[in-house]
């Protein structure tokens, strides 16, 4: 028997399917919503470092964050869990 973290070609195609869908997702938004979501979800950078590299203030770093989020969460609904995928499945 195989163990349950062999690879599994299934979950590979799905993993990339995830991400394909990700990138495609990032690019839609704007480029002052990407690049805070960049730099903050991908590159872990602090608050307070983004504000600074990008010179503005921390209060616009969190809003064009949570804005980005939400938009991401709209685009992204049917690979969340119960999304439209699953229901299909």
């Amino acid at each position: 028997m195989l163990p349950a973290t062999a690879h599994n070609p299934d979950n590979e195609a799905e993993r990339r399917e995830v991400q394909r869908r990700v990138h495609q997702a990032l690019r839609r938004l704007s480029p002052d919503h990407r690049v805070v979501v960049v730099l903050r979800d991908l590159q872990g950078m602090a608050y307070e470092e983004i504000a600074a590299v990008l010179r503005i203030p921390v209060g616009t770093v969190r809003s064009r964050l949570s804005r980005a989020r939400d938009a991401l969460r709209v685009l992204l609904r049917d690979l969340a869990p119960g999304g439209l995928m699953e229901e299909g499945s």
